[in-house]
């Protein structure tokens, strides 16, 4: 007897992990299929259809305000680019650097490229580990290099801070964005590209912190940003993690913070960042908490949410887009959750009522957007 799989099976495993409505149909009736009870297809699509029936307002409802907050970014974009010309957006990164030939790096390093020519970031920092095996000299170089390539000028400051033998963990990141005077603050993941949406950061209220979920690698990305990625891979599509409405899936991950770095600096205590364990097995070395750890992102902002209470937190990326920079082998470290003595925050997702509110207060009271 064969022990080669049915199609049927094979397709049943595929849509387990799907979201649209045809998909959800289709794995009822391989439910039915595999298990042979018609009661199984009937369960499902009563469900379904209960389910659909008192959900679908309040999706279509966070739909039309998508693209109301959508067609509100580009008619207050630029004009709004005049209003905060002298506010200053301060681009904090860790950059782990190595002679090993790695595809990613390549990633990294056009992203930084595509964000020191982004024409509303004022500066990017680069804290380089590891920078005894190549020095800031030598990455400065580098992107000065692979810019003259694309015939692209800097339009942000280029800083690059040497730390030896040591990976830098999110304390030292927090840590250093408390030396850039009068500046709006966001400390990203490395491979993370903005596009102009960024420009509404420089609008942040003070008492608010934001984070970003990827929008990922797409079709969506624009032409000119897409001219930063390295030709010489191929086009592949990355993970949007932040998720449409219709997926009923949570923003439980991300890449970006911004925020007032003074704001925080109660949260900003390399205690507050000590990892004490893992879900499996202890760390010896009781190591800080690095952005490269699964679930790391969630418990350093649950250290900020304990020791700087007063900060509201929101998940932004429906307003403010993140581009990913990642089509190639992954280099988080093969450990399990993190331990720390604070527990885990998920910000909450931005409304569109909130976004005007906050960040178009005269505009929300002004201005009347057309919905379709």
């Amino acid at each position: 007897m064969s022990d080669k799989p049915s199609i049927h099976s094979i397709i049943f495993k595929y849509l387990l992990d799907s979201n649209d409505d045809i998909s959800f149909i289709l794995k009822s009736y391989l439910y039915t299929y595999k298990y042979g009870n018609m009661i199984f297809f009937f369960y499902f699509i009563s469900i379904w259809i209960l389910f659909r029936n008192s959900y679908n307002k309040k999706v279509d409802k966070i739909i039309r305000n998508q693209s109301k907050y959508t067609l509100l970014n580009e008619i207050t974009l630029e004009r709004d680019h005049n209003v905060n010309g002298n506010t200053r957006l301060t681009l904090i990164n860790t950059y782990w650097i190595t002679e090993k030939k790695i595809k990613h790096r390549d990633e990294i390093e056009m992203a930084m490229l595509s964000n020191l020519h982004n024409k509303y970031i004022s500066e990017v920092v680069v804290l380089l580990d590891n920078s005894v095996a190549r020095d800031c000299s030598t990455l400065d170089r580098t992107l000065k290099a692979r810019g003259i390539k694309l015939n692209k000028k800097r339009r942000a400051k280029f800083t690059c801070v040497p730390n030896q033998r040591r990976q830098s963990g999110y304390y030292d990141l927090f840590n250093y964005s408390t030396r850039v005077d009068d500046s709006i603050v966001i400390l990203s993941n490395a491979d993370q590209v903005f596009d102009d949406s960024i420009d509404i950061a420089r609008r942040l209220p003070p008492g608010l912190l934001i984070t970003l979920a990827t929008r990922g690698f797409s079709s969506h990305v624009s032409e000119n940003l897409k001219g930063y990625y390295p030709k010489e891979y191929p086009f592949k599509i990355v993970k949007d993690r932040c998720y449409r409405p219709r997926c009923y899936r949570p923003r439980k991950s991300w890449d970006s913070y911004i925020f007032r770095p003074q704001e925080i600096s109660d949260a900003i205590q390399p205690e507050y960042f000590r990892v004490i364990g893992w879900r499996k097995g202890m760390n010896e070395n009781n190591e800080t908490l690095f952005m490269n750890v699964p679930g790391a992102e969630n418990k350093a902002l649950g250290i900020i949410k304990k020791y700087a209470p007063n900060i509201k937190m929101f998940q932004g990326c429906d307003f403010i887009r993140s581009w990913h920079f990642h089509q190639y082998k992954k280099t988080h470290y093969k450990k399990s959750w993190p331990k720390l003595k604070t527990g885990s925050y998920r910000a909450p997702d931005m409304t569109n009522k909130t976004f005007r509110s906050v960040f178009y207060p005269v505009h929300s009271e002004q201005e009347s957007i057309p919905v379709n």
